[in-house]
């Protein structure tokens, strides 16, 4: 279950929200970001596991305290994302998967995508300013 005020945010800016989102990539071959639910019993209800699979193989596999949406920003807009501490991100070759942890904080997400063999995680500086279209 994804956080109510998140859920709405990323459907007004356009976007269907799903456990599953798949990236397209410069090469065609489509890439796909999960979110996985935690282990029944587990304490930690709000966990949710992010899975990203490139190539036909898992490249991204991690556990986030809270995940309270996710959403898809298109490859020609990552180069446009302002970076917490202006970090510089490489060229995307892939879509990216923005992983928002917390809704009311600006600064509680982070942004997955692949640029050639290497799958780059970086935080924006507010994820509300990050262009999902």
């Amino acid at each position: 279950d994804f956080d109510a005020d998140s859920f709405a945010w990323v459907r007004d800016r356009g976007q269907t929200v799903s456990t599953r989102i798949v990236l397209a990539s410069v090469s065609g071959r489509d890439e796909s970001g999960y979110v996985l639910a935690p282990i029944e019993g587990s304490n930690t209800p709000q966990a949710r596991r992010i899975v990203l699979f490139a190539d036909k193989q898992i490249r991204f596999d991690k556990t986030f305290a809270r995940v309270a949406s996710i959403a898809l920003v298109p490859r020609a807009n990552i180069a446009g994302v302002n970076w917490q501490g202006q970090l510089r991100a490489p060229e995307a070759t892939t879509d990216g998967l923005l992983v928002i942890q917390e809704q009311r904080d600006p600064q509680s997400s982070v942004l997955l995508f692949v640029s050639g063999v290497r799958i780059v995680t970086l935080p924006p500086a507010d994820f509300h300013a990050v262009p999902l279209h």
